[in-house]
């Protein structure tokens, strides 16, 4: 039985079950969200949640025109993927440790120190990061560094900037794998979107301390997303060869 506190867990690990037992094999069609949302007797909320940890461990992939596929087999090279993106999503943990300290600070200089060509910059950057979120297949990752890269610029700090550009590789890695999570999900897609259009607005307008605010509000959700999909695939490597009662 499939309980409310961890319903998103063990859907991943049925479905796992389900692959590796071969109920689902390679090329196959996952069942639709509506329909595994009735099969485990859940909203489509953790369904969703399920299947984007089983596409980012490479178990399968999502296709155009719509669906989900099973891309591989469970066997040991699998678990393995698994545990490495649990490697990587600790890399974006410690990462994010650095912009908590970094990027609410830059906001609220950005505020105070921003130049009208700043502000162009940062919303030429906003306008292209919402064409990338209305496209339900990109990831994003290039638009979204160029934003906070001019929130930076904007924070007329050259220390800072120099320290942002030294940690700017593992910053794109890092929003490759956060945003990836997001594909073909609009609602969280546009929920990101409205999150960093908070911040622009609030340094447009001057209010730095709204600006710091909404930096943090923001980098939070990022946060408890990844402790949540590292919880989520530890679960899994841990009981993914025991089926579910």
């Amino acid at each position: 039985m499939i309980t409310k506190s961890k319903a998103s867990e063990q859907i991943v690990e049925e479905l796992m079950r389900m692959i590796r037992f071969g109920h689902y094999v390679r090329g196959d069609r996952l069942p639709s969200e509506n329909r595994l949302a009735a099969m485990f007797g859940v909203s489509r909320s953790p369904v969703r949640e399920a299947l984007s940890v089983l596409a980012a461990s490479g178990v399968i992939e999502s296709r155009q025109g719509g669906g989900s596929y099973v891309k591989a087999a469970m066997d040991p090279p699998i678990l393995q993927n698994i545990m490495a993106r649990a490697v990587d999503f600790k890399d974006v943990l410690h990462l994010l440790e650095i912009r908590q300290m970094l990027e609410p600070e830059s906001a609220a200089l950005a505020a105070k120190r921003r130049t009208n060509e700043d502000l162009a910059d940062m919303e030429q950057a906003l306008s292209r990061f919402a064409v990338v979120t209305e496209d339900g297949q990109a990831v994003g990752q290039e638009e979204d560094f160029s934003l906070h890269r001019s929130i930076v610029i904007a924070a007329h700090n050259p220390v800072l900037l120099e320290v942002f550009s030294n940690v700017a590789e593992h910053y794109r890695r890092s929003l490759a794998l956060t945003l990836a999570q997001n594909v073909g999900i609009q609602m969280k897609r546009q929920q990101v979107y409205r999150e960093h259009l908070a911040i622009v607005e609030a340094i447009r307008d001057g209010h730095h301390d709204l600006a710091r605010v909404q930096s943090r509000i923001h980098l939070g959700k990022v946060a408890q997303k990844v402790s949540g999909l590292l919880g989520m695939i530890a679960h899994n490597v841990t009981t993914g060869n025991e089926p579910i009662e």
